[in-house]
Parts: structure tokens; C-alpha cells; sequence
């Protein structure tokens, strides 16, 4: 088995202990698919902040009151 780079808290220890009796699998879904998750966050901010600037530049325009 690899080394890790870090030691696990107790506090991480027990959620992964905990996802076990669940049923849950291991892994977190940005740890299994990182580009999916950059991509999806990367999205939602730019549709945040679109969505600001759109609705900042609407009021100054007077279109919206």
C-alpha cells in the first residue's frame, strides 16, 4: 500500500468508519472523478456570477426597478 501524504484526523476516521455501516462506498465523488467536479464547480460560479453582473447592469440600466 502507498504512503499517504497526510494522517487522517479522528474526525475523518470516524465519518469513513461511519459511511462503511451504511453502505456507502469509500470514496467521495470529487475523489473519483476530480475533472467532473472542477468542470461543475468551475460552472455553477461562472453561472452565479453572470447572473449578478446581469442583474447588477439591469438595475443600473433602469430595466428593472
Amino acid at each position: 500500500m502507498r504512503q499517504q501524504a497526510t494522517k487522517s484526523n479522528d474526525a475523518q476516521i470516524l465519518q469513513h468508519i461511519e459511511r462503511q455501516r451504511r453502505g456507502i462506498p469509500g470514496m467521495e465523488f470529487s475523489q473519483s472523478h476530480p475533472v467532473i467536479d472542477a468542470v461543475a464547480g468551475g460552472l455553477i460560479l461562472a453561472l452565479f456570477f453572470g447572473t449578478a453582473i446581469s442583474g447588477w447592469i439591469a438595475i443600473g440600466s433602469g430595466v428593472v426597478k
